[in-house]
Formats: structure tokens, sequence, C-alpha cells
């Protein structure tokens, strides 16, 4: 019975100090898992590095290189989230950020020519065919200046500017009669008309024209995102001046025998409103990007046209010189662009260079009676959002 009672006291005192142990080293377990964990974390140093033989060791020279590497690398990224915070950004968008806070600058150029419908700028007159050959103005394609700046703000509104101007000739125009041809110029200035024509064989017309267009924008914006796309959709006011020009003259020898100048000027300001859009091709950094404008524009305009020689009957019905002047007037412009857009992302913005086909029609212009003007060309830019 006594040697039962030893027998019982001696398992009962092994498993306490089985349980014991066991306690011990699950604690011990668990301090040296938790001190891995955060070698690991701080320092890159995987659990399966640390020898098994020992609970705890001192860093190695290469441990404690790679530890303060890591340190700084979150030093460096701290600062560059704080760097693109303080720009409008959230934290960690800073290479991928498509709005960010601040200025947005714009500079590019429009390779641009002008379209005037049903226009022409001089007529000849064949008798070999019985026919009156009506001949267009003669424009070319001609570098414009396009600016746009503006400034957006954290909650994605902003306010832009922007301009586009025009200012060009068109070629110039001699003809010379023939026995059979005979050029000159015929114009409708409102109801009343008027031409001039080479009379002999040998008299020589010659035709210069030009056109200055200006266009100002002062507009309120907003970004957004709808279905992918980034949006920046406007509104606000929009000046504009038109300026065409028209001198013809006919000359027998030295002595003009014939003259008639026109012009048209337009100046009015009124309402604007449009949409860019931009949308990514993938991850390469190339984004189509595409844009439309609409303008009512009010205003006033002079039209003015001289002729000595009028060989329209009855000529002498009509004065020489004809003048509406200070008249009202309403020009609607409608724009269109789309073309790529190659981007990348820099600590100082968003840098990017973009090609365009850049559209405008104008309803209240044309020459010299009222048609359509419309513009049209390949455009270029470079810019920053910052």
């Amino acid at each position: 019975m006594r040697k039962l009672q030893q027998q019982i006291t001696f398992v009962m005192v092994l498993a306490f100090l089985s349980w014991t142990a066991l306690s011990w080293s699950a604690a011990l377990g668990a301090q040296d898992l938790v001190t891995t964990e955060m070698m690991e974390i701080d320092s890159g140093i995987h659990p399966e590095s640390v020898p098994e033989t020992s609970l705890y060791q001192e860093p190695t020279a290469d441990q404690q290189t790679q530890l303060r590497i890591s340190q700084l690398e979150s030093e460096i990224d701290e600062l560059r989230a704080s760097f693109w915070n303080s720009r409008g950004c959230q934290k960690n968008c800073a290479p991928k950020c498509d709005d960010p806070r601040g200025l947005t600058l714009n500079l590019g150029m429009v390779f641009s020519k002008p379209h005037m419908k049903e226009s022409f700028e001089a007529t000849v007159i064949d008798f070999g065919t019985g026919s009156l050959n009506l001949v267009p103005f003669d424009f070319e394609h001609d570098i414009t200046p396009k600016i746009e700046l503006g400034y957006f703000g954290n909650n994605a509104m902003g306010v832009r500017g922007r301009y586009w101007g025009y200012d060009h000739d068109a070629n110039p125009l001699t003809a010379v009669a023939t026995p059979t041809t005979f050029p000159g110029v015929s114009s409708v200035s409102v109801i009343y008309p008027a031409a001039i024509s080479t009379g002999a064989p040998g008299d020589v017309l010659s035709v210069e024209s030009g056109l200055q267009v200006h266009t100002f924008d002062l507009e309120g914006a907003m970004r957004g995102k709808l279905a992918g796309a980034s949006i920046v959709a406007s509104a606000g006011v929009r000046y504009a001046k038109l300026d065409q020009s028209f001198h013809s003259v006919v000359m027998r020898g030295a002595t003009p025998i014939g003259s008639l100048d026109w012009s048209r000027r337009f100046e009015g300001a009124g309402l604007t409103a449009g949409a860019d859009a931009s949308r990514s091709l993938g991850s390469s950094g190339l984004s189509f990007v595409g844009a439309a404008r609409g303008s009512l524009l009010f205003g006033r305009k002079e039209l003015r046209r001289t002729t000595v020689g009028d060989v329209t009957p009855p000529s002498a019905a009509v004065p020489p010189t004809i003048v509406f002047d200070d008249a009202d007037e309403v020009s609607g412009i409608f724009e269109l662009v789309a073309g790529l857009q190659y981007s990348r992302a820099t600590p100082m913005g968003k840098v990017f260079v973009r090609g365009t086909y850049d559209t405008q029609l104008w309803t209240a212009a044309g020459a010299p009676t009222l048609t359509f003007l419309g513009f049209e060309g390949i455009g270029l830019a470079f810019g920053i959002d910052r």
C-alpha cells in the first residue's frame, strides 16, 4: 500500500514537472516567435535565418546595414507621401495621381487652314467654253498659337483661361486676260452686287485677302471620372474678334481701270461651354483625348465695300461705297478635337505631349456674303499638370 502511494506521488510529481516544463517551453517559444517576426518586419530577415540553437542573437553587421536601409526607405516613402498629400493627392498615389492640385499649362500650336463655304475671290469668263469659272480663296495651313493656363484645387474645382488666334493672308492671285478669258471680281454686300473685270487682252487682275481671328476664354472647370475616363467639364465666357479684308485692282498697263475692296469685322462676347476627356490606353502612358465646345456670341459687326469701275448693271444706281456699320450680330462657334496623348508622372507633376486634329465652325463669317467659315488642322501641344 505504501509502495502504491509512493508510485502515485512519483507520477504526480512527474506530471507536475512535465506540465511546468511544457509551460516554460511554450512561453519561450512564443517570445522567440514575436522577436523573430519583429526582426523580419524591421530588417527583412526571415525567421529561418535565426539559428535554432539560440533564443536571441545580436544582429550581424549585414543585418544592421539591411535594417538601416529599410528604415531609410520608410523615411523616403513618408517624405514622398507627405509631399504629394500637400499637393492634394491621397496617400501613396504620387506616381499615379491623375488630377493633382495646382497649375495646369498647355502650350500648343495648330497648323490651321480656313475653309469658306461657297465663297470665291475671283471670276473668269471663258468665251471659248461659254462658262463662268469661280476661283476659290487660296489659304494654306499656317501655324496658329493655342495656349491654356489653369488652376485646380483639392475639391476638383478650378478656373482656366484659353487663347487661340489666326492671322494670315491668302496666297495672292494674279490673272492676265487673253482673247478668250477675262478674269474679274464679284461681290455681294448684303443684297447689293458689284463687280470689276478685265476688258481687253493684257489687262491684269490682282487680288489680295487676309483673315484675323482671336478668341479668349475664361471659365470655371470641374474634374471627374466617367466610365473610366477623366473628364473636365467647363463653362464660362468667350470674347472673339474677326477681321476679314479683301483688295482687288485691274491694271491696264500702269493705269488702274477698276478696283473693289471689302471688309467684314465682328467683335462680341457670350457664353461658352465644353468638355475635355481622356481615356488611358493600357499602361503605356498613351491616352485617347477629345474635346467638344460650343459658344454663342453677341456683338457688333461692320461691313464696308468700295468699288471703282463697277460693271454690274445698273452701276449708276448704287453708290460706289456701301457701309453697314455698328449692326447687331450673333455668331455661333462649334469646336471638335480628337487625338492621342503621351504622359508621364514626375515629381513636378504630369508632363504630356499631345497630337490632335482640331476643327472649328463659325456661323457668321465667310466672304463676302454671310456664309460659314471653318478651320481645320493638326495640333501639337506640350504641357504639365502640377
